[in-house]
């Protein structure tokens, strides 16, 4: 292998659990010291990298911990060098030089990419699970959760007073949230560091789930306007393994009216949104003889072998699941029950078990994306040569 960027990635420490947005880091140019790539802490990392332009006036302009970060970062998808790198060394070049697969400009050619589950999703679904406007935590609390909610709710009110349809947890509700918990202080309590410990108390996975949604294995090349279309309204289908099941009902589809099949990938794995003749043309390319180094393969084969994407299919035949089926991230993950978080009645021992559950769903998630990492590592570590693009 001769690009030095990916070698290097290789030869570091742990190259599967790097977060990428630390290749998108560049100083900002007023103010600030705190540099994103020196930040240890998960959460930190998480909410500094999500935060835009809230509306600072709602909680008296305390920016707290996020006055001292100086450094900008970017979306890894089309602005990390090491990335580009490692899809131009990883995949062939018959798909990733694809026009479909391009973000072009007057400057630079870019392989257009997804971050294949969100973080943010998942993150948000399960904090409204735990701290809502009409539970208020009603199920109890720890002593670390009773301090730092009341600050919770007093910026809940003034973001709900401005938008009467404000849900929890939004971008811009988190971002207040933990300006406002790092700025206050409780004797010598340390209210964000009390959040955080919520957190961790309540999903004990959250932090490796976090950690590990911006590493190689979450990442993954596909067509131009893919990427936030198939997510669908609110995110709410921001999960790879719903992804997938519709992408194999395309490759499997019995019926005659080849319309009908392609209408699956436009009005549902796009939701009427995207560019769907480019997912259509991206799905195809999988299915062409030239394109297979097995020729024995299908087009899903083909796709699943292609992409690494091995840890999100049965492997072997178990449970009546044929033989590179998609498997769910948990039993009953479906396109029509997309939400992490499981429907429960009221009562104090259903909604633990409900938050209990969601948390083995979050390292179920975690699980896989560490597993597509350590497979695509491997096959980098096997390569002997590397043909740059012309």
């Amino acid at each position: 292998m001769k690009n030095t960027v990916v070698t290097e990635w290789l030869k570091s420490n742990s190259p599967e659990a790097y977060d990428m947005i630390n290749d998108t880091c560049r100083p900002a140019r007023k103010g600030g010291f705190v540099n994103y790539c020196v930040l240890s802490n998960e959460y930190d990392k998480f909410f500094i990298y999500k935060a835009g332009n809230p509306e600072w006036d709602l909680i008296g302009g305390k920016k707290g911990m996020f006055e001292q970060t100086g450094f900008q970062v970017s979306d890894p998808d089309l602005h990390s060098r090491l990335l580009q790198a490692i899809y131009e060394e990883l995949y062939p070049r018959g798909l990733t030089e694809q026009r479909y697969m391009r973000q072009i400009s007057r400057t630079k050619s870019t392989i257009v990419s997804d971050t294949m589950t969100s973080p943010m999703t998942s993150f948000t679904h399960g904090l409204m699970q735990i701290v809502d406007s009409e539970t208020a935590f009603d199920r109890g609390i720890s002593r670390a959760g009773k301090r730092v909610i009341p600050e919770i709710k007093n910026v809940y009110m003034q973001c709900a007073g401005r938008h009467p349809k404000q849900k929890w947890w939004t971008v811009n509700f988190c971002t207040l949230a933990v300006a406002q918990l790092s700025a206050c202080k409780l004797s010598t309590r340390d209210l964000k560091a009390d959040f955080y410990t919520y957190i961790d108390e309540n999903y004990p996975h959250m932090k490796e789930f976090l950690a590990m949604s911006h590493t190689i294995g979450n990442y993954c090349p596909v067509p131009a306007g893919f990427n936030t279309a198939r997510c669908g309204p609110f995110a709410r289908r921001d999960y790879w393994d719903l992804t997938l099941q519709k992408i194999y009902q395309w490759y499997t589809f019995k019926g005659k009216d080849i319309m009908e099949r392609d209408d699956l990938v436009q009005n549902e794995l796009l939701h009427q949104k995207g560019l769907p003749l480019y997912c259509l043309r991206w799905l195809e390319w999988f299915e062409k003889e030239e394109n297979k180094t097995d020729q024995t393969q299908d087009g899903w084969h083909n796709f699943v072998d292609t992409l690494y994407l091995q840890d999100y299919v049965y492997t072997e035949k178990v449970d009546g699941h044929d033989l590179y089926e998609p498997r769910p991230f948990w039993e009953g993950h479906t396109w029509d029950n997309p939400e992490i978080t499981p429907k429960t009645e009221k009562g104090d021992g259903d909604k633990t078990a409900s938050v209990q559950e969601t948390d083995r769903r979050l390292g179920e998630i975690t699980q896989r994306i560490r597993k597509r990492s350590e497979r695509i590592i491997q096959a980098l570590e096997g390569r002997t040569e590397y043909i740059p693009s012309p």
